[in-house]
């Protein structure tokens, strides 16, 4: 009977058998190869397997209790771990994709099962490990972001911006698919929004253009095209957003934000005639805020 076998977190070969999990222990000249019971440390168990060819050879009993929800979770992070290095999918997709099929096994698997957040940071260091990302950039201005990373599969690019504002150190990051920047320069009315809790470290905000698209009464069409990562929220930031967006000939008539100030006069000062308009979300949000002061 055959063995199955998968990498572990340290990348190193385990094997699986008849509900027993197994580490490799050594080789020998003939190929057969000798597994211990990942529980001989933990439990004192003497379980042994030896293989060749991933076929059992022998196999000597164990002390412990197969907990074969156990292994199937680590066989699905092994795969999620895979995952991560070979495609450009973000981790918490992969992670729900694999994992999904488990959560619909019951109570004795769920508990097993790792959170998110407890392997994402390692998730990252492994995918930064195998794109040749030698370390994380403690600032914006340390950010060097490679063009093969930046490939579509038709191997164009989707930045549209990695600059500087002023003769400051403070960064911005601009990013837009040529498919968006054709969306951007043919519609007239957009949204923009900022997000903080998601942001990366190195910035302050993640700062979102939305196209209107062609909505109606009975249905909304708008979509996100834009997305840039920001130092800060001053006017000189927002006008250098601004600039750069008008640079990749954008003409917006209609501009719906929410009652940031400074983002209200950067988009004056580079488009003079530009309509804007208020968030109703914002407006009332704002309201609440006052109420509760």
């Amino acid at each position: 009977m055959s063995i199955e076998i998968f990498e572990t977190t340290k990348n190193k070969p385990s094997a699986v058998y008849n509900g027993y999990q197994y580490r490799k222990f050594r080789s020998n000249l003939e190929n057969i190869i000798t597994w211990r019971c990942i529980n001989e440390r933990s439990e004192k168990c003497k379980g042994i397997l030896k293989t060749k060819d991933n076929c059992v050879v022998s196999e000597m009993t164990h002390s412990c209790k197969p907990n074969e929800a156990k292994i199937d979770v680590k066989k699905q992070v092994a795969n999620i771990r895979r995952r991560v290095c070979e495609t450009d999918l973000s981790v918490s997709k992969i992670y729900q994709e694999e994992m999904s099929p488990l959560f619909q096994r019951g109570y004795e698997i769920l508990t097993e099962i790792p959170t998110l957040s407890s392997i994402k940071s390692s998730l990252h260091k492994t995918r930064r490990r195998v794109q040749g990302i030698s370390s994380e950039a403690s600032t914006a201005a340390d950010i060097v972001l490679s063009s093969e990373l930046l490939k579509l599969s038709d191997n164009s690019t989707f930045l549209l911006a990695d600059t500087f504002i002023s003769e400051s150190t403070n960064k911005i990051i601009v990013f837009g698919t040529p498919k968006c920047k054709d969306i951007l320069q043919k519609s007239k009315k957009f949204y923009s929004d900022g997000t903080f809790k998601s942001c990366p470290k190195q910035f302050l905000q993640i700062y979102s253009l939305h196209a209107d698209i062609g909505s109606s009464l009975e249905e909304v069409n708008i979509i996100p095209i834009v997305f840039a990562l920001l130092p800060n929220k001053t006017q000189a930031t927002y006008v250098k957003l601004f600039t750069i967006l008008k640079e990749a000939n954008w003409s917006p008539e209609c501009l719906t934000m929410d009652f940031e100030v400074a983002a209200i006069m950067g988009a004056k000062i580079v488009f003079p005639t530009l309509e804007i308009k208020g968030c109703n979300f914002h407006f009332n949000q704002c309201l609440w805020y006052k109420a509760l002061a």
